[in-house]
């Protein structure tokens, strides 16, 4: 129970009976909780975010929700897109890295940052905003390349950290680089395990591109109508106007710099913004 009164919980996330993730409200707050750790609450209207951490959580992955789920929940509130995800700038484009848990999304970031140069942007929380033409004065020159179906968009930097799987859990691990600035959006990339073969890009079907979308979005108003068209309306234009590509590859860390290779190939293949 929250100090404005009990907490109604709209939404709730389970894996072989255990809660991992649930969404509540009370009077005028939004909760976003993990068993595991003290919940963040932020207002309605996104003002305010207040987070609150059990005793024995460590410093680093407090720094990772406070970036990470908070920041995702007062953007929501705010009304502005935020996706489950990772980000990397390679050539002053952005790629946003989507698949579901376990997909290995924190390993292709630092494969690209590692092998191929790029810059992170965002290892599980992606901030994406509107193209308003400002990037600061190290990118006013820059041209955007503008979808046909509504604005372009950027991808906001988030996160300083690579968070990869390791003994007990995942842990932090500094990237080589992070992007300074807002980088605009190149293309979404669905990340998918194929053990034969070699590694590849494909594109994805029209309806597929959408479910993705949907799947990824940072969701927490769950029950007002309006908030929830406008996501579906915005969501669909990202789908019909943002290049989206699966890329298959191997389970293989040894083969992380070659089984990306495509996807570089791919970006650069795409018309210069």
């Amino acid at each position: 129970m929250s100090e404005e009164g009990p907490i109604r919980w709209l939404a709730t996330h389970e894996e072989h009976g255990r809660v991992l993730f649930r969404i509540g409200r009370s009077a005028t707050s939004m909760v976003a909780e993990s068993p595991d750790t003290a919940p963040p609450v932020a207002s309605r209207a996104g003002h305010h975010l207040d987070l609150t951490f059990t005793d024995n959580l460590d410093p680093q992955t407090r720094d990772k929700i406070e970036h990470g789920t908070g920041m995702l929940l007062v953007r929501h509130l705010r009304g502005a897109l935020g996706l489950h995800g990772g980000a990397v700038a390679i050539e002053g484009r952005a790629l946003v890295l989507l698949g579901r848990s376990g997909a290995g999304k924190s390993t292709s970031a630092q494969a690209l940052c590692t092998h191929f140069g790029a810059q992170l942007l965002a290892d599980d929380a992606v901030a994406l905003d509107p193209d308003r033409g400002s990037f600061g004065a190290e990118r006013t020159t820059v041209r955007k390349a503008r979808t046909n179906h509504g604005p372009a968009y950027v991808v906001v930097p988030t996160e300083r950290k690579h968070w990869l799987w390791g003994d007990g859990g995942k842990r932090p691990c500094a990237a080589r680089e992070v992007a300074a600035g807002a980088v605009p959006l190149a293309g979404f990339v669905e990340l998918a395990f194929e053990d034969e073969g070699a590694a590849g890009v494909s594109e994805v079907a029209q309806f597929d591109v959408l479910e993705a979308l949907v799947h990824s979005c940072a969701r927490f108003v769950v029950d007002e109508d309006d908030v929830m068209r406008d996501e579906i309306e915005r969501l669909s234009a990202l789908a019909l106007g943002v290049p989206f590509v699966r890329l298959r590859r191997p389970r293989d860390l040894g083969a992380l710099e070659a089984s990306h290779r495509p996807l570089v190939a791919w970006l650069e293949s795409l018309p210069a913004p």
